[in-house]
């Protein structure tokens, strides 16, 4: 049988906190794992999540909320946060291999960018 995992991601408010949850899909049945835990809420104007992956060439995991995109490595530490002032909120995210997409509102345009070692303003490009 296929063993197909997959990722789910909470937000504990009353911990100040985000949960990674790995789930894994064996024929019918589902186990579920706590992954990771972040020491923080992230942001601080109550943002909502608006994308998330996991990326599996860095094992590591994106968070976007606005303008903002946040790389958690597999422990949950924040091992680097991106700004972009692109005025549109993110509407999801996705990876593959070393690159991570963003897709955003409004005009429809996706972001897509090149995680090998790069200054940050020069790490997402149209």
């Amino acid at each position: 049988m296929t063993t197909i995992p997959c990722w789910a991601l909470f937000h504990s408010k009353s911990n100040h906190r985000f949960e990674i949850w790995k789930i894994t899909r064996t024929g019918n049945s589902f186990k579920v794992k706590e992954a990771a835990t972040t020491d923080g809420d992230l942001i601080s104007n109550s943002s909502q999540v608006q994308g998330f992956t996991y990326n599996v060439a860095h094992k590591c995991y994106y968070i976007a909320f606005n303008d903002y995109l946040f790389k958690i490595d597999a422990k949950g530490n924040l091992a680097n946060y991106y700004y972009f002032n692109a005025k549109r909120e993110v509407e999801g995210l996705a990876s593959y291999k070393s690159k991570i997409y963003i897709a955003m509102n409004k005009r429809a345009e996706v972001f897509d960018s090149n995680m090998a070692k790069q200054p940050q303003e020069q790490a997402l490009k149209k």
